[in-house]
């Protein structure tokens, strides 16, 4: 059985390009959280998958490329990738990438059209589900498993993403999602109420919430908080959307009065003008903009704690599963952060949340975290990162999968 992966990852030797080329607007979460899903499917199965990738990038003028090439390469040893060229343009994109995915999955099926085929469709993109609903029309034999880290229809209630044209195009997509979810015949989720808003029916799913990536488990990363001197880091990294509760973390740092205490953070979205605002206004607030991947490894470890202010009552925070707090366990680190209602409870026993000490805000929590004996917070941060070892490494997590598809 062939086994596709239809995604948008970075390959490592043109990730400095692409960062470039879009002025650091990349999905560095979506391309980490893709890239452990291949090595973990990779282990998991007889022969590599076989890659047919269109970047995530934005659309131009955003992304300095009007048109993106198309090449072949290899994501490991004996792996026979592609990577799919479209136009880059506004209105044009998605039905680009629609049918150039077409056109190269039907290549690869055509090597055999009577061997079954198992698809893994990362997110609900229309050009791909559209593209694998058209393969499955003209017979060719398919099992289509889409993994949905995240709901377009919560996505498109973000700032970022309104206006006249966002409306049209989003509205357009939902619609055209809706209609291809029917056709998809298994489903990878983020956390169990996202059943509530897919209509999955009778058909098999599985909870894949977080996955740690190898590269993050290298021991040369690890710093000793010590380094900080007298001084409390907390750091934050990742989406700078006000809905996300970025701004609400940056009022209830301000109230903390103790000047030992400072506030690291890096991103984009947004709220970036109100970060910059609170930067001048507070001196123990500095902002570091967009950073790649290696340069945020390396602010996490350097911190006292790590923070996440995704809010209970947030858009998305009932269908989500942040890929930070995996990544933010690992580090070996406090980490501050809600139990989002998405989450499963076992994490409570590896994270510091205010509801856990009966606090009303992240003030109190920073605080109450900070002036305990170091051993003692740090125990709880070792107890995180051994937690996520033992149970979501790539290989374990992607079992869950691979057995399900195998399964139907």
């Amino acid at each position: 059985m062939k086994h596709i992966f239809l995604g948008g990852v970075y390959p490592k030797e043109k990730e400095a390009d692409l960062f470039e080329k879009s002025n650091g607007r990349l999905s560095f979460a979506a391309n980490l959280h893709q890239w452990n899903m291949i090595k973990g499917l990779d282990e998991n199965l007889k022969e590599p998958l076989i890659l047919v990738n269109t970047y995530f990038v934005p659309a131009y003028p955003k992304f300095q490329d009007k048109k993106v090439k198309s090449y072949t390469w290899s994501h490991c040893e004996n792996a026979e990738d592609e990577n799919i060229g479209f136009l880059n343009l506004r209105g044009i994109k998605n039905f680009s990438q629609k049918r150039q995915i077409y056109k190269a999955v039907k290549k690869i099926l055509d090597r055999d059209p009577k061997e079954e085929a198992t698809v893994y469709i990362y997110t609900m993109r229309y050009c791909a589900m559209k593209a694998i609903q058209k393969l499955k029309k003209a017979g060719y034999h398919i099992h289509a498993c889409l993994i949905v880290p995240d709901v377009p229809l919560l996505l498109s209630q973000y700032g970022q993403r309104k206006g006249v044209y966002n409306h049209i195009s989003s509205t357009y997509n939902l619609n055209q999602i809706k209609k291809m979810t029917k056709v998809m015949d298994s489903f990878v989720l983020l956390s169990e109420p996202m059943t509530e808003l897919i209509d999955i029916g009778h058909r098999p799913y599985c909870i894949v919430d977080g996955i740690y990536s190898y590269d993050d488990v290298s021991p040369e990363c690890e710093q000793d908080e010590n380094k900080n001197g007298t001084l409390k880091k907390i750091v934050y990294t990742g989406s700078l959307h006000k809905e996300y509760g970025i701004c609400q973390l940056i009022e209830d740092f301000e109230k903390i009065k103790d000047t030992t205490y400072r506030l690291v953070i890096a991103g984009s979205g947004n709220a970036e003008t109100f970060v910059k605002e609170a930067t001048e206004k507070d001196s123990r607030i500095s902002y570091v903009g967009t950073l790649p991947k290696d340069k945020v490894r390396e602010l996490q470890y350097s911190a006292t704690m790590l923070i996440n202010p995704r809010q209970m009552n947030g858009i998305d925070s009932r269908y989500s599963f942040p890929s930070k707090t995996i990544e933010y366990l690992l580090c070996k680190k406090p980490v501050l952060m809600h139990r989002l209602p998405g989450m499963d409870k076992e994490y409570e026993n590896y994270l510091f949340t205010p509801e856990k000490y009966g606090f009303d805000s992240f003030q109190e929590l920073i605080e109450y975290v900070g002036a305990m004996p170091t051993e003692e917070r740090n125990s709880i941060a070792e107890k995180g990162r051994v937690f996520v070892l033992q149970n979501k490494s790539p290989r374990m997590q992607m079992k869950i999968v691979v057995e399900m598809v195998c399964k139907h």
